[in-house]
């Protein structure tokens, strides 16, 4: 592989992955950010049952 289509192969890894952000972002799948660990670990616990309530 050359060095040039080894930056090709880069360029669109990273594009897929900024676009997959950003498909994140418009349906709400992101937490944050949480102005403390406490906040963070409340978030995660809260979202824990919830997925346990809906199993």
């Amino acid at each position: 592989m050359t060095a040039k289509e080894n930056v090709v192969r880069l360029k669109a890894f990273i594009k897929k992955r900024l676009t997959d952000g950003r498909d994140d972002l418009k349906s709400g799948r992101i937490h944050g950010p949480f102005s403390s660990d406490s906040e963070l670990i409340r978030s995660l616990r809260n979202e824990a049952q919830n997925r346990k309530k809906g199993k």
